[in-house]
This record gives C-alpha cells, sequence and structure tokens, in this order.
C-alpha cells in the first residue's frame, strides 16, 4: 500500500487525531514544478508560498492533537496514580498485602491446601505438621 492510501486510512480509523495532507502537499509540489519547467517563477513562488502555508496549518493541527491527546493520557495516569495512593492506604488493603506478604514468607516451608470447610478458601499450613 503507498504511503498516503495508508496514512488516509489511518486518519479514517482515528478520528480526533490530525495527519498531514501529504495529497494537497504532493499537488503543490507538482505545480511548482510544472511552473518551474515552464518558465513561470511568479507561479512556482506562489505555489511554494501555498505550500508553507498548508504544511505550517497542517503541522499546527498535528502539534494540538499531539498535545490534547497527551493531556487525556496525563490525566488517566493521574487518576490511575490517585487511586492506588488511595488503595495502598485502605486499612483492608493493608491487611490482605500483609497477609500476602507473610503467606510468600512461609511458602518455601509450607504448601498451600483447600480448607476442609469448604469455603474454597486456600489456607497455608506448614508442611511440619501433615
Amino acid at each position: 500500500m503507498k504511503f498516503g492510501k495508508s496514512i488516509r486510512l489511518q486518519a479514517k480509523s482515528n478520528r480526533g487525531k490530525h495527519y498531514l495532507n501529504f495529497k494537497l502537499l504532493k499537488r503543490k509540489i507538482r505545480a511548482m514544478e510544472e511552473a518551474i519547467h515552464n518558465g513561470s517563477m511568479d507561479v512556482a513562488i506562489q505555489e511554494n508560498h501555498h505550500f508553507n502555508e498548508i504544511l505550517l496549518c497542517d503541522l499546527g493541527r498535528v502539534d494540538c492533537s499531539f498535545h490534547r491527546h497527551l493531556a487525556e493520557v496525563k490525566a488517566l495516569v493521574d487518576a490511575i496514580h490517585d487511586q492506588f495512593r488511595y488503595l495502598k492506604t485502605h486499612p483492608r488493603v493493608i491487611r490482605h498485602l500483609a497477609s500476602i506478604r507473610h503467606s510468600a514468607s512461609l511458602a518455601p516451608y509450607s504448601h498451600h491446601r483447600e480448607n476442609g470447610n469448604g469455603s474454597g478458601l486456600v489456607g497455608v499450613m506448614p508442611s511440619t505438621f501433615e
């Protein structure tokens, strides 16, 4: 697939993101080449000016789109960080993490087995008591 077609497909599937209009920029370059080939330097200069305007405008849109998406990602990361910080200080989570650490410290000397009370919970029993 050609690069220009690939970019257009990407742009269609990513609404809200801006891409450079390569097709229009290519047309402006061809118009400049044709004007130079025909000896019309005034037309070539005008096409070059239009090319620069289009390029700068598209780059501005891409930059705005990038910064908007970057801000969204930063907001998500901050929200996740805040939730993690809250969970880290929540007493129930602290007890659960402590029990996991305790179980992990016993792991080399014990094995896991299901409790006999039918709860389906896994208990940690020292292997010397079997």
